[in-house]
């Protein structure tokens, strides 16, 4: 089992990098579903 607390410090840093991403890339991209499929992908990495 991953630690409850690691997966949270993990998702926060996720939430991060992409909040700053959206920023960066525009809100645009940020409507348009790019952030719920690039936490899909990384949900699929940590279970891969």
């Amino acid at each position: 089992m991953i630690p409850v607390q690691v997966i949270r410090d993990f998702m926060l840093k996720i939430a991060v990098t992409l909040l700053f991403n959206g920023i960066e890339t525009g809100m645009l991209g940020f409507q348009n579903g790019g952030t719920q499929f690039s936490v899909l992908s990384m949900l699929n990495w940590i279970w891969d």
